[in-house]
């Protein structure tokens, strides 16, 4: 996130706000081994820089990110566009992928 110059508010305890930027950082830095074939896709709504924009996130099995992006807007361009920057990333194409949607 720091990479990309964003900051994340939201309204879960702050005990989150380490993890999930973990989580992100990870993305980022090198892996070992790389990522699996078996991806989950989340999505969740967070504030940052005062605006409310969705989040959405995939991940491996292992649960490494493997891409992320921020949309002020949830629909199909915004989805499209996900999927098709998760997939230009470089990871193996996933041979299965499950979707869940949740709200902070």
């Amino acid at each position: 996130m720091a990479e990309r110059n964003l900051s994340v508010d939201s309204r879960h305890d702050l005990a989150l706000g380490p993890a999930l930027l973990a989580s992100f950082e990870s993305a980022t830095s090198p892996r070992d081994p790389p990522p699996n074939r078996s991806w989950r896709v989340d999505e969740t709504y967070v504030k940052v820089a005062g605006n409310w924009a969705y989040l959405s996130r995939v991940v491996d099995s292992a649960s490494e990110t493997i891409e992320f992006m921020l949309s002020p807007r949830r629909d199909l361009i915004a989805a499209k566009l996900f999927l098709r920057l998760a997939l230009s990333g470089g990871a193996p194409t996933p041979s299965a992928v499950a979707a869940e949607r949740h709200l902070i």
